[in-house]
Order: structure tokens, then sequence, then C-alpha cells
């Protein structure tokens, strides 16, 4: 509903935006080659050149009068509504403004029931596929083996991380690999030295409370060093104290090797995090910097920016809430003006969203 509503209070704003400097609100002059974000910059663009005073009151309530003229059936009515409002403005509702919104953004024809919107979602075939495969490997052999790591220690402990790898047995399953050292080995407080063999399929390993739950900068890229040392590596999941689950899945292993060729140096093998002084660490520090600006906890910012800088990796993402085995694909988009060009913030800083899969 939140959604409907702020697309009715849009086009009403638009209508008396462009009512109120004198220009023409029909849907002709104003073609469906633009895009929502046009409109909204357009409307904004008009009320700073009108002069000061009573604007501010206007806007006020013409978002009270769109906002309780919401109906299941909403109709051509919100004419009426702005028309109270605004007194001396009419406007001619036998035009075709409201139907080419309709058309563009999907709230129902001119003066007919509305239809319901299929939700949006950020997730291709791709991203829901890989959350999948990903899922039904964690249930299907490494849920199990995940029991046998070492309970976790509070924060302060300085525990080790903890893995094991997996391959895949004659009979097509996966398997732990054991050897004289056992099945779970550990790797250090921050990682360090993991054991594999060059059947290795799966890695699993441990974040303890002391850090950050998700993967490091080495953790992404183990993954290509892992992969040119086994032809079957796929998968690294990490389990981390907090109870959050993450998976990076290889998904173009050419892509992967090209970005790893590209970008040499990007992991700090004295802290696993990234070096800034490498243009993908710069990257990563400028979007994770923007997250902690808004309130981000230190693991969420580092998240959304390790999901982002992993975009053109080959490699995707994915997480399961606590409590929760079912991953899904995370990620972290830059926003767009409708001319192709960076968004800015009022500090002039580019803006990053989530775009996480459902």
């Amino acid at each position: 509903m939140e959604k409907h509503i702020k697309k009715i209070l849009l086009l009403g704003m638009f209508i008396l935006g462009l009512s109120l400097s004198g220009n023409s609100v029909y849907a002709e002059d104003y073609g469906s080659e633009y895009s929502q974000d046009y409109y909204e910059t357009e409307f904004t663009n008009q009320l700073d050149a009108l002069p000061n005073g009573g604007i501010t009151s206007i806007v006020i309530q013409l978002n009270e009068v769109v906002v309780t003229s919401y109906i299941d059936h909403f109709n051509v009515d919100i004419y009426d509504a702005l028309n109270q409002l605004t007194g001396s403005l009419t406007f001619d509702t036998s035009q075709d403004v409201f139907n080419w919104y309709a058309i563009n953004f999907g709230s129902g024809d001119n003066g007919g029931d509305e239809q319901p919107e299929e939700p949006e979602s950020p997730c291709d075939a791709a991203d829901q596929a890989v959350g999948v495969s990903v899922t039904s490997q964690y249930d299907n052999g490494i849920d199990d083996e995940v029991e046998d790591f070492d309970a976790f220690e509070p924060p302060g402990s300085n525990q080790n991380e903890q893995y094991f790898n997996m391959y895949r047995n004659s009979n097509g399953d996966l398997e732990i690999y054991c050897n004289n050292d056992g099945c779970v080995r550990e790797s250090g407080s921050t990682g360090g030295n993991i054991v594999y063999t060059s059947d290795t399929e799966v890695i699993v390993h441990t974040h303890p409370a002391d850090g950050l739950s998700a993967p490091s900068a080495t953790d992404m890229y183990n993954m290509y060093v892992f992969r040119n040392n086994s032809a079957n590596y796929s998968t690294s999941y990490i389990v981390a104290a907090d109870g959050t689950k993450y998976a990076m899945h290889i998904d173009d292993v050419s892509k992967m090797n090209a970005f790893m060729t590209n970008n040499p140096g990007f992991a700090d093998a004295g802290t696993n995090d990234f070096d800034v002084n490498t243009a993908l660490g710069a990257k990563y520090r400028e979007i994770k910097d923007s997250f902690l600006e808004n309130n981000n906890t230190e693991n969420q910012a580092h998240e959304k920016a390790l999901a982002f800088v992993l975009k053109e990796s080959g490699i995707s993402l994915l997480k399961a809430d606590p409590n929760s085995k079912e991953f899904k694909k995370i990620d972290t988009d830059q926003k767009k003006n409708p001319d192709g060009t960076d968004a800015k913030d009022a500090n002039g800083k580019n803006i990053y969203n989530t775009s996480n899969c459902p």
C-alpha cells in the first residue's frame, strides 16, 4: 500500500506542480519515454522556480489529501480532491494524464479499478537458481558436519577459526575430507593456512565472535586460489558466531579469473581486509563509509560493500539469517539518474542501496 500511495502522491504533486507554473499537464506533452525519477525531479525544479510563500503548506495538505483519498478501488476522484484543495485550479479528466501514469506505473486505468501490482524483485532467474543450489547443497551433507565445530566462545576470547573441506565421493555425494589430523581443523584467530586437496569442492569455515561475520577480502581472494588448485571447487561457506551463514559461489570461472587479474593486491594479507591503496579497496571503503554514515553496523556496512565489489567478479554472495538454512543472494547497487549519471546525496556523495533477494 505504501508504494501505491507514493505513486498517487507523485502523480498529484506532478499535476499540481506543473499547473502552478502554468504548464500543461497533458500526457502527450510529457511522453512516456521518461522515467518516474524524471518527473519527481521535474516537480522539484518547478517548485524551486516558484515564489516563496504557501508552497510548503500546499504540499503538506496535498500529502494529506492523497493519502486519505486512498481506497481499494482507486479512481479519478483524486482530481476532485485536488480541486478542493487548490480551488482555482482545474484538471481536465478527459485528457489521458492518468492513463499515461497507469500504463507506465501500473495503477489501473482512468476511472477504473486498480489492478493488483506484481511485487518487484531484484532477483532474476539466475540469482534465484544459485540460492536454491547453495541451499540444497548445505542441506544435503554440510549442515550435519557443521555440528562438529566447537561451540563459539564469547567476544574477547581470541578463539581460532575452524574449517573442514568436502569432496564428491564415488556415489556423487559430498563427503568430508579427513586425515590423521582429523576432519575439523583450526586455522588461527584470523584465519590462516587451509589444507585442501585437488578434488575439494566445498570449504566451510567459522568466523568467531571477535571478527566480522561476513566474508573477508582474503576469503574473497581465496575463491580464486582454491579454484586454480582444485578444478571442482565451487563454494565457500562461512558460519558466524552470531548465527548468520554466508556463502560465496563461483558462477563464472573465466570472469572470476579476469577480475582477480585486473585487481591485484586488493586483499591485505596482514589484516585480511581490503587494501584501500588499491582501486577495488578504495571503492569498498567508499561504499562501506556510506553505509556507516547511514546508521549501519560495522558488519552490515562491510557486507553491503562486499556485495557491491563482487558484482563483476563472477562470484555470488549469499546469506542465510540466524535460525534459517535458506541462502539468498545479496547485492548492492549504485543509484543512477534517469540520464545514467551518478545520483548524489545532499553532500555530493554517491548513493548506494541494497537489492537483496527477498
